[in-house]
């Protein structure tokens, strides 16, 4: 844990095909922000955790889609697979982890091609229940 002014942050590994990490960020108020893009999964459970931005990079229904029609190259489908994080991974990760306190789950870098954001919106608005933003 680094302290930061009255901020501490907690940094941990991505998995990702380049060195990558996330951040537990505890704030002066009381409020803990988990931030992880750029993996494919997150290994650590949090709990407390009042704000989440994670990678949403795709969901499988549509990369699959895509792969089938040619949309995408299998290389940039394997790519996609080894290093972002999908759908079902954040579901995954979501409901392993407590979200009593969580306030808003945010969505973060999501494909252009490969996701459908009102299904990403739908399932983890349906799964939690809280707040859920995609920018």
């Amino acid at each position: 844990v680094r302290q930061i002014g009255d901020w501490k942050v907690l940094f941990f590994d991505n998995h990702h095909d380049v060195r990558c990490y996330g951040f537990l960020i505890l704030t002066p108020s009381g409020e803990k922000v988990l931030f992880s893009t750029d993996t494919y999964y997150v290994t650590y459970y949090f709990k407390g955790v009042t704000h989440y931005l994670l990678e949403c990079n795709y969901d499988a229904a549509t990369i699959e889609t895509n792969f089938e029609q040619g949309k995408i190259h299998k290389s940039l489908y394997t790519r996609v697979h080894e290093s972002h994080m999908s759908l079902e991974s954040v579901v995954d990760f979501l409901k392993a982890n407590d979200l009593s306190k969580t306030k808003e789950i945010h969505l973060l870098h999501l494909s252009e091609t490969n996701s459908n954001q009102d299904r990403i919106y739908n399932t983890i608005t349906d799964l939690t229940k809280k707040i859920v933003v995609i920018p």
